[in-house]
């Protein structure tokens, strides 16, 4: 766990020329960071399940994979578009997702999503169910999410996998995503130093990235503050307004007042990750459509082309894994 390295008074060098209230404000927001350090490192840690279950998964003949989960993070994608939901929504039911899999407490259970798509789609489908009616004002009812597979699960299917799902978690579903530290070290680092149409404008990106995130596999691993600070410094590279020895310079704040390394090498893999996401046509189109294109374009700006860039896989290629298209109302069987 990152333990906080200075007092409340050191916090804020300047604290004698800031309110009380800005005080208190900025005391209130490193405790509730120190708190998501701290949730991220014990309760809502994830494990790299697909290598831990390899030996297990020999004999399947279509294990769950790292393709499974993008279409799964599209379709989730989809539906909170045309619900016109928050996105925010999606970051959380995969966090749930990826804790049941590192579950150690109920290794059947886990095993037997691995092995099976189906039950696969169903559990990430429930989940989203379950951030939904916990975040948002709104709910999407069973009855809907079972029009929306087509059919595949009933409401029963649906209510019952909840039952369990809330049992693994242990009820505990309100836990950090990347998203969310982002928001949090912007607010650190805005409160003093950066200039608010910066701040938009990285925010903006930031949020592009760590939205991105939640469909790589190997970033579900990562620590959320890891991947958020990848985000954020992707962003400041890519939209300017200050030199990189400015931004470097408004990170460190981050480093002073909670313990953080933006520096690190774990922060520098993420970045390199997000930033071949991000230049991928096929994610900007499926997982981002609400992006205007002149964000996309200063997105796709962060890194030259690389030469070894891999398109991701045709849907032909994902086997017996069945997602709904929204838009044309459709569910393509991959076969």
């Amino acid at each position: 766990m990152v333990q906080a390295r200075y007092t409340r008074e050191s916090r804020c060098p300047s604290s004698k020329t800031k309110s009380a209230a800005t005080i208190e404000q900025s005391d209130m927001l490193v405790d509730r960071i120190e708190v998501l350090l701290s949730q991220e490192n014990s309760t809502y840690a994830t494990r790299n399940y697909i290598d831990a279950s390899r030996d297990d998964l020999t004999n399947t003949p279509e294990p769950v994979n790292e393709t499974c989960r993008l279409k799964m993070v599209e379709w989730l994608y989809a539906i909170i578009d045309m619900c016109q939901l928050r996105r925010s929504a999606v970051p959380i039911a995969m966090t749930y997702v990826d804790r049941i899999l590192s579950s150690a407490c109920d290794d059947e259970y886990v095993m037997e999503i691995l092995k099976d798509r189906n039950k696969y789609q169903l559990v990430v489908i429930t989940c989203l169910y379950i951030a939904v009616k916990i975040f948002e004002q709104q709910v999407i009812s069973p009855e809907v999410l079972v029009k929306l597979s087509r059919g595949r699960y009933s409401e029963q299917d649906i209510e019952r996998e909840e039952s369990r799902i809330l049992s693994v978690l242990d009820w505990k579903l309100n836990g950090p995503t990347a998203l969310e530290f982002v928001q949090h070290f912007l607010s650190m680092i805005s409160d003093s130093k950066m200039d608010e149409a910066a701040t938009n404008e990285v925010i903006g990106m930031a949020r592009l990235q760590a939205e991105l995130s939640v469909a790589n596999q190997s970033l579900a691993y990562e620590k959320y503050s890891v991947v958020a600070l990848a985000s954020i410094r992707n962003a400041m590279d890519s939209v300017g307004f200050y030199t990189p020895q400015e931004w470097a310079q408004m990170l460190q704040v981050l480093s002073s007042m909670i313990g953080v390394d933006p520096f690190s090498g774990q922060v520098q893999d993420a970045r390199l990750s997000l930033q071949q996401m991000v230049q991928k046509r096929s994610y900007q189109t499926s997982i981002l459509p609400r992006l205007s294109s002149e964000l996309v374009r200063n997105a796709s700006s962060m890194l030259p082309k690389p030469a070894l860039e891999r398109e991701i896989s045709s849907p032909t290629s994902v086997s017996r894994l069945s997602v709904t298209n929204i838009e044309v109302g459709s569910t393509e069987q991959y076969a």
